[in-house]
């Protein structure tokens, strides 16, 4: 049986404090690098993320995402929904990730790559890892193969599995990246395609031209970013 909300809203903030508190604690130790960001949104809820990364495991970093309601009112205010409309939007999830390079030469792959996520406020859960293999085709090109296998299990809907695979090739010395990839999972029982060419343009700045297939329609797509690191 679920909780309700009144016991759900208990239940997140127990979770989030006991969870803040062991963070805090990791962020003290030497051999642990604990990152925690908070952001406020104007409603008063909050969302609270704290990433961890054990300096003496290459490759491994767990954390926490932490979604908290904000505090109950019992007059109206600015920029905040009405007493009577507020409903629990508390909840935390427990994540890790862990990358272990492959050295043995007969392995199709160079990297795995291992998820995993737990969401107690949700009743759900996500396991997850990739395969992933580079190479150098010739000088200024480089091919990647990445091979990706999910499993998430929800209380109310069951398991769900998905599976992905994709190919890309990159031409350094013009900035371009193309991509071809499918996917699959339980529900759909069938490969969906899509290809994408991503261009730099200038520094930063990158266009990046995407056609997929939902298994619906044929979707198509032109968008620009920016990136910048600081």
């Amino acid at each position: 049986m679920r909780p309700g909300k009144g016991q759900g809203r208990v239940a997140s903030r127990v979770i989030g404090a006991a969870l803040l508190t062991s963070a805090a604690g990791f962020a003290q130790a030497e051999d642990i690098k604990t990152t925690i960001v908070r952001t406020a949104n104007t409603d008063g809820s909050a969302a609270v993320s704290v990433e961890s990364v054990p300096v003496w495991l290459d490759g491994t970093k767990f954390g926490l995402d932490l979604s908290l309601a904000a505090a109950p009112v019992g007059t109206v205010q600015p920029n905040r929904p009405l007493p009577w409309t507020v409903t629990d939007t508390s909840a935390a999830a427990a994540w890790a990730r862990m990358s272990v390079p492959t050295q043995a030469q007969w392995l199709p792959w160079q990297e795995t790559t291992l998820d995993m996520r737990v969401d107690p406020t949700q009743d759900s859960s996500r396991i997850a890892t990739t395969f992933t293999r580079s190479w150098v085709v010739w000088d200024h090109v480089t091919a990647s193969f990445n091979d990706s296998y999910a499993l998430t299990r929800n209380l109310d809907q069951g398991g769900r599995w998905e599976t992905g695979k994709s190919v890309s090739l990159d031409l350094q010395e013009t900035g371009t990246r193309i991509s071809v990839a499918a996917n699959t999972n339980s529900s759909d029982h069938a490969w969906l395609p899509s290809a994408s060419a991503q261009q730099q343009l200038l520094g930063p700045l990158s266009l990046t031209t995407t056609v997929s297939n939902t298994g619906t329609e044929i979707t198509k797509s032109i968008t620009a970013g920016f990136r910048h690191t600081w």
